[in-house]
């Protein structure tokens, strides 16, 4: 048995117990208050790193959509290829951040919630929506199979987008060219189960146990391949658990992957 305690002295201490075979418990106490107190330094220091980089990063990335928008002039082709280059290097920085941030605000328990009755299909549909001009990208195309409808669940709209949001883009990374990703919702009994399918290479057995930790991707080909933070899927977690559902998936090599979230329904 594992506990932690916090002292009257302001001291951290872990205790572990293990029972003797000849009877009786032997206890071991360790004293990991410098641990917790790096570690607490290490979150306020990335908590701060990012709010001081999110904002004149924003202000950056505003100034060169204008420009790319050619609102200032017409640009070259050459140009253009640059304004476009270093908005989407932009893009992927602000992602960064914002999902550090995220992850900080998770440890942390500051991460906000704005609870309400939501249509599942409206949000759905919003999803689909959102996502479309990213899909396209990628020459993927999106289907929706929503056998839910009238279904409401009870959450924060905005995160529950965020989820997503992430699910779909990471089906779409990983799907072929002209591929399908697939959205599926239906109700099971007090509960609904919403399900992203992609058709892409699968999720590496030796990697399964690891999907759901943070800033871990299949391999290093793959996060060189299609991007992303290795945040992504965590965050969904932490949002997935904080609406009282859960989240998981069904992989198979060569043929693809689904991961399903499964959310209480509201009456």
């Amino acid at each position: 048995m594992i506990m932690e305690k916090r002292l009257v002295t302001g001291r951290w201490i872990e205790i572990r117990s293990y029972p003797i075979p000849t009877g009786g418990y032997v206890a071991i106490f360790r004293d990991f208050t410098e641990q917790r107190a790096i570690l607490r330094m290490k979150d306020e220091f990335i908590s701060t790193v990012s709010h001081e980089f999110r904002t004149p990063l924003t202000s950056l990335l505003g100034s060169v959509g204008l420009v790319a928008s050619g609102a200032l002039g017409e640009l070259s082709s050459q140009a253009s290829d640059l304004m476009k280059i270093a908005r989407d290097n932009g893009d992927r920085l602000l992602a960064l951040i914002n999902d550090l941030l995220n992850v900080e605000q998770i440890a942390s328990g500051k991460m906000s919630y704005q609870m309400e009755e939501l249509d599942v299909s409206d949000v759905l549909a919003n999803s689909l929506t959102a996502h479309a001009g990213y899909a396209s990208q990628f020459d993927v195309s999106v289907e929706l199979d929503n056998e839910s409808d009238g279904a409401h669940i009870y959450g924060d709209r905005t995160r529950i987008l965020q989820v997503m949001a992430n699910l779909l883009s990471n089906a779409t990374k990983y799907s072929p060219k002209e591929g399908t990703v697939q959205i599926r919702a239906e109700t099971q009994e007090s509960f609904i189960r919403i399900s992203v399918t992609d058709n892409g290479p699968g999720i590496p057995e030796e990697f399964q146990s690891q999907i759901f930790e943070k800033f871990t991707q299949a391999d290093s080909s793959d996060t060189r391949r299609v991007g992303g933070t290795g945040l992504g899927l965590a965050i969904c977690q932490a949002i997935v658990e904080q609406h009282q559902g859960s989240i998981g998936f069904t992989t198979e090599a060569g043929k693809g992957t689904t991961f399903h979230v499964t959310l209480p329904l509201h009456n």
